[in-house]
């Protein structure tokens, strides 16, 4: 016969909804999921681009904040990645064995840089993920794209964009009516 939740599952959207205390009701819940679902398909997608690429989400991170602070410690490194000192230590291992990334002697500690290959590599790297990222957006206006961060970003961080409206944009296309 099955269990309450058999009907629909909160985490299987596809499933036609059926009453029961397993279907959320409450908008926050709905929009929490449906937030979830949109993460890991762009994730999904960033990540095959990646690998394309011959990197991984951590090697990306590790290429990305040391070409915005080279110079870098390992320690400084791993502490705006939220990573063990280890963890990063791993990731560097496999990007200078790539000549993607240098450590230079810096006193006791190593300073990190990017290398020639690298910035080549993050030139092509870098564009495909902010296009692959702005299609997932595409079915939204770019005032729409603006509100919708500017939501983000008050759950987020419990603040709002000076430039965010009380209301949100108007819909533009097919379904307004003009009369």
């Amino acid at each position: 016969m099955g269990t309450p939740c058999a009907a629909r599952s909160i985490l299987q959207p596809d499933v036609p909804d059926a009453p029961g205390i397993c279907h959320p009701s409450h908008p926050a819940v709905r929009t929490w999921i449906d937030l979830q679902h949109f993460s890991a398909r762009v994730q999904r997608l960033l990540s095959a681009s990646l690998r394309r690429h011959g990197l991984n989400y951590g090697l990306f991170g590790v290429l990305m904040v040391t070409g915005a602070a080279e110079g870098l410690t390992q320690q400084d490194l791993a502490d705006r990645l939220g990573l063990t000192k280890a963890n990063v230590s791993q990731l560097l291992d496999r990007l200078e064995a790539a000549s993607l990334v240098r450590r230079v002697p810096d006193g006791r500690a190593y300073s990190l840089y990017l290398t020639d290959a690298s910035r080549s590599l993050m030139a092509d790297v870098i564009p495909e993920q902010e296009e692959l990222i702005a299609s997932q957006f595409a079915a939204l206006s770019p005032a729409e794209q603006l509100f919708l961060q500017g939501l983000i970003g008050r759950i987020t961080h419990g603040h709002q964009p000076a430039d965010l409206a009380a209301d949100p944009p108007p819909r533009t296309g097919s379904g307004a009516d003009a009369s």
